[in-house]
């Protein structure tokens, strides 16, 4: 990819091992692409965003020391929190002025810098946070309309700062599936649950599961979840009646995760992060929701209130009239779950044969999907490229 233009991105210190931001407190560049522990980039405050990682991988980042850059430079600082926690660890050490280094956060050369990038990561943040971030940094001298936000939110709106829709979950999607072919071979199923992530155990995933094995719809899923001596239920506030009374039983089969069962059906179910907006304060996309639009696939989504609305305001296209999906503006939370039920037993009552038939009928959608995927991400990446190059 040579003869690309490059992302400047600035950091205050280098280390033997590569840029070290000054607002690390734990976690060295070279644990991104040296060690394979998840939970490295978890334990910090503060981490390298996924989009320049995947750029930087790509030879179109360019890092460079602060001290280094010219007045007729441009750049960006970085900033991703991993989490709501991250951030709000953030915000008290800087409002006290303690911290692993002092200052916390000294924000200076601001015409060296072009741009200060703060990424909310792969967890929720919640409003409270957002408006503690943004205010500590324009307090510490960043002036606001130097400051982009990456989120992961399509309903995120703020009047001071640019924010911008990121592709955190596309681009691990995109690492993770890309070595992966689609075959347009016969199914032996008729759809997927993935559901052996570490919270698994929240009561909804637990409870459609459940449901499904009531209704005796298993028999044509593949489906992964961990085993019932892991579970330790995590309930929503307040938790659903319909989910009280599906949660008496566990599956007792439990089936490792594996890729392949993703080719091997026809339509997924998917468990999303969340259910209500308890846990996360807002509505949140994750990765979840991405992962059949790469296999080009149709799904329905047992999530949030309007999760199917916000994949569509990302540019991504769903599937009504062929499913029914006014489940995604149902507010009450034991009928939104009804709907979604119906909607799969309604997929469920076709044969395979049908079912190959289905998405050969919506295979524009499923195409599009496909390639919207990969062209979201380019298209963030050509914003980042151009805060600091022009004519991008």
């Amino acid at each position: 990819m040579t003869g690309l233009k490059k992302l400047k991105v600035v950091f205050d210190n280098f280390d033997d091992k590569g840029p070290l931001p000054n607002l690390n407190d734990s976690i060295y560049f070279n644990n991104w692409y040296k060690i394979s522990h998840f939970n490295e980039r978890e334990h910090g405050f503060f981490t390298i965003p996924s989009a320049l990682m995947k750029m930087w991988k790509e030879n179109r980042v360019e890092f460079v020391k602060k001290e280094s850059l010219t007045p007729n430079d441009r750049a960006i600082y970085p900033i991703q929190f991993y989490s709501n926690e991250a951030a709000d660890y953030f915000c008290y050490f800087a409002s006290t002025g303690f911290g692993p280094r002092k200052p916390f956060f000294h924000y200076e050369d601001s015409e060296k810098i072009s741009h200060v990038l703060i990424c909310l990561g792969w967890e929720p943040i919640t409003e409270g946070s957002f408006s503690n971030i943004k205010n500590i940094l324009i307090s510490n001298g960043v002036p606001k309309e130097k400051l982009v936000f990456l989120v992961n939110n399509p309903f995120w709106e703020d009047k001071e700062v640019k924010i911008v829709v990121g592709t955190n979950h596309e681009t691990s999607c995109l690492s993770i599936l890309s070595g992966h072919k689609i075959n347009n071979l016969p199914k032996e199923k008729k759809f997927c649950i993935l559901n052996n992530s570490a919270n698994s155990n929240y009561d909804f995933r637990q409870a459609t599961i459940n449901a499904l094995e009531k209704r005796n719809l298993l028999k044509y899923a593949d489906y992964s979840h961990q085993s019932v001596e892991k579970i330790s239920y995590v309930t929503d506030k307040p938790i659903p009646s319909v989910f009280s009374k599906l949660l008496g039983n566990r599956v007792k089969e439990t089936k490792l995760f594996n890729e392949s069962i993703e080719n091997n059906s026809y339509f997924s179910l998917v468990l999303e992060a969340y259910y209500n907006s308890f846990f996360a304060g807002k509505l949140y996309i994750t990765e979840k929701s991405l992962r059949p639009m790469w296999w080009k696939k149709p799904f329905i989504v047992v999530g949030q209130l309007n999760t199917l609305k916000a994949l569509q305001k990302m540019g991504y296209k769903t599937f009504h009239p062929f499913i029914d999906e006014s489940y995604d503006y149902e507010d009450d939370l034991d009928k939104r779950f009804i709907k979604i039920m119906i909607e799969v037993e309604k997929l469920c009552s076709k044969s395979l044969d049908e079912l190959q038939e289905f998405n050969s009928k919506i295979k524009h959608i499923l195409e599009h999907n496909h390639k919207h995927f990969e062209t979201r991400i380019k298209s963030v990446e050509n914003y980042l490229l151009g805060l600091t190059n022009e004519n991008i």
